[in-house]
């Protein structure tokens, strides 16, 4: 059984596992775009898994994530993974 939940509910999900400091505001707004758009795209839903996204997601510096993965760009980044989102000094991704 499946419930659609808005962008509150799905930040407020995260602060009811303790896990409001994971991710920015504006990171989890961004995933829950990500999630939107995956599920109109690809007509498929998807079960919330607050410790799941947690795991599979990260959200630092760009400056860090290039420097831990030995990158040479953002760009390089994208080939490599899924990048949710950046703007000029982080980045949203799916760790690797």
């Amino acid at each position: 059984m499946y419930k659609m939940i808005s962008k509150i509910d799905f930040i407020d999900e995260f602060k009811a596992y303790g896990r409001q400091d994971q991710f920015s505001r504006e990171g989890l707004g961004e995933l829950y775009d990500y999630f939107i758009e995956y599920e109109e795209t690809c007509d498929d839903e998807i079960e919330l898994d607050v410790i799941g996204i947690c795991c599979e997601f990260a959200e630092d510096t760009i400056e860090n994530v290039l420097k831990q993965y030995e990158l040479a760009d953002i760009d390089e980044l994208n080939n490599e993974t899924s990048v949710v989102w950046y703007d000029d000094e982080n980045v949203l991704y799916r760790q690797f």
